[in-house]
């Protein structure tokens, strides 16, 4: 971990630097801001370290594996140029071997040649999303094994009803942790249940999710496996993974060399191959297209959207429209409101944003062109699409590829455009040439046929399952790592500064963009000194910003409210 100079805050070192950075010119004092949104990151989290050392001190363990969980909630949307941390890790570790005690549920042990035991442990699971409709395809594509399911902060968010019946088709088991209880309490829950029901424990957490990490922090025990289904973030668990699957091969040297998981296996993404028997023509009419009309179609969280460092999809998209009348966009993932107020203005009106739809197939089945949302794509809706036998657009000119779908089954027939320029060109051509749409969305289905689906993909599985087998269960430390600005976590710092919508607008590489950003995540963590005076410094800046004096009155104002708070929960206790 770096450490400052003695008498010197971070707040003032990060505002020296900005300062001496704007006095520049040129592409290098340009990209020495563009890594100042990295650093003033990690300066944050250094602070918030500091404070996990001060609940040390007070012997309190479950305030101690609080604040390293809000950390590590920090580290996952302010990117401050780590993927793992000892700092944080080894104190999990540490808690997890000296004060979690447990004794199995039961003795079961795993008949000679009977199905494999998989305990899939999750922090929540949702109705819609990539990422529990991949835990429900794994599931059911391996009926031949187990299947259980942990869930460590489900709360009162409803469990797919789908979800369930494949755990109940599986003779699998569901464990749900209850958030009253503590984390020791949970994790030493989560512990018994494993040792007890599992052969083979996968980990497909949220990246602040401390329990995981708790729980499995023992030697002994089913061997555990990470499932990297967020390998564009920093996450909790490198030291009890004994594998980690990667999705693609392009993360993998992130796995091994900045989350030092050294065992890595590759696993593509399980897909389920639709059944084409809706009525194109009549969804097509029902979406108000007309027959010569071109459908565009684009899923992805509304936050994937937001425009940052020169991209912007939806002025990209626009230009298109204007130039071709024919064109429509389909927008799954965000509503028309959400999309006024992202833009500032209107929607285009051939661009229809629909929200949150459960299922997809039906725009699939009336769409055109796939075209991948950037400055952050979605892996899996662009797979189900080029799976439903459409042509695809990916992204074009990435802050960093971990931001992008990539998938090992297409590299050699699908790469990403160069610019926006080559991104509309491959639409145009697309939009007026049905028969190379069909050619191309045929040559994308069968290549994810042979990797993806069925017993292509159960082969890939069954790799990962002799490979995860071989191995005992041994956590172990992981270094303490420092603050990197390479230009993946350049690209990655870009975007968390941009994604919330609130911290600054407009061009982002600039002196005040990045004072607003760190007095924004300042503010977050509650550090409303150091908020207080990145606010300061912008208001120098921008005295009539009325997105600078919201933040530097939140941060006078935050302090009262913490205080009103902390005085309410205490006269609730004493009633």
């Amino acid at each position: 971990m770096s450490r400052l100079p003695s008498g010197c805050s971070e707040r003032v070192l990060i505002a020296e630097a900005v300062h001496r950075i704007a006095d520049g010119s040129g592409d290098h004092a340009r990209n020495d801001l563009r890594r100042a949104y990295v650093r003033s990151n990690d300066a944050i989290y250094q602070r918030m370290l500091e404070r996990i050392a001060e609940t040390q001190r007070t012997n309190d363990t479950e305030k101690t594996i609080a604040a390293i969980g809000a950390a590590a909630s920090f580290a996952t949307g302010f990117h401050g140029g780590r993927f793992s941390d000892g700092a944080l890790e080894n104190l999990l570790l540490n808690i997890g071997r000296t004060k979690i005690e447990f004794e199995p549920l039961c003795e079961r042990p795993r008949p000679s040649g009977g199905p494999l035991r998989v305990l899939h442990v999750a922090t929540q699971v949702l109705e819609v999303g990539g990422h529990t409709r991949m835990l429900h395809r794994w599931i059911a594509e391996d009926s031949d094994n187990e299947h259980s399911i942990a869930l460590t902060r489900q709360e009162r968010t409803p469990i797919p009803d789908w979800l369930l019946r494949d755990v109940r088709l599986s003779d699998g088991h569901l464990l749900v942790l209850d958030q009253s209880e503590t984390y020791c309490h949970n994790a030493s829950r989560l512990r018994s249940y494993a040792y007890s029901l599992a052969d083979l424990v996968v980990i497909h957490h949220s990246g602040a999710d401390v329990i995981p990490t708790l729980a499995f922090s023992a030697d002994g025990g089913p061997s555990v496996a990470i499932l990297n289904h967020a390998d564009h973030s920093f996450w909790l668990g490198s030291s009890v993974a004994d594998i980690c699957i990667d999705l693609r091969s392009i993360t993998r040297e992130f796995t091994v060399r900045r989350r030092y998981v050294p065992r890595t296996a590759l696993l593509p993404i399980p897909l389920t191959s639709p059944i084409n028997n809706i009525d194109r023509t009549a969804q097509r009419r029902e979406l108000c297209l007309e027959a010569d009309d071109v459908m565009l179609l684009t899923v992805a969280r509304a936050i994937k959207f937001r425009p940052c460092a020169g991209q912007n999809f939806m002025a990209t998209v626009e230009n298109l429209l204007n130039a071709d009348s024919r064109l429509h966009l389909y927008v799954i993932g965000e509503t028309p409101e959400g999309m006024a107020h992202q833009l500032g203005r209107s929607v285009h009106p051939r661009i229809h944003c629909v929200g949150t739809v459960v299922d997809t197939t039906g725009y699939r089945a009336a769409c055109d062109i796939y075209i991948e949302s950037f400055p952050f794509g979605s892996n899996t809706s662009l797979l189900e699409a080029a799976l439903f036998g459409i042509p695809v657009v990916p992204a074009c000119k990435p802050l960093t590829n971990l931001l992008i779908a990539h998938n090992d089954s297409l590299e050699d027939i699908l790469d990403n455009p160069a610019s926006e320029d080559e991104y509309c060109a491959r639409i145009r051509t697309l939009a007026r040439d049905p028969d190379t749409r069909r050619a191309f969305g045929h040559t994308l289905r069968e290549r994810l046929l042979k990797h993806h689906v069925g017993p292509a993909w159960k082969m890939h599985l069954n790799r990962v399952y002799l490979s995860a087998a071989a191995l005992l269960h041994q956590p172990r430390p992981i270094p303490v790592t420092n603050c990197e600005t390479t230009d993946d976590d350049v690209g990655l710092g870009l975007f968390n500064a941009m994604a919330d919508g609130r911290s600054h607008h407009g061009d982002p590489i600039s002196r005040l963009a990045n004072l607003r950003h760190s007095a924004f995540a300042a503010k977050y963590v509650g550090d409303f000194g150091m908020a207080r005076s990145f606010s300061l410094s912008a208001l120098r800046i921008d005295a009539l910003g009325s997105q600078t004096w919201r933040l530097f009155l939140a941060s006078l104002v935050g302090p009262l409210a913490r205080l009103a708070s902390t005085l309410w929960r205490s006269d609730g206790k004493s009633a």
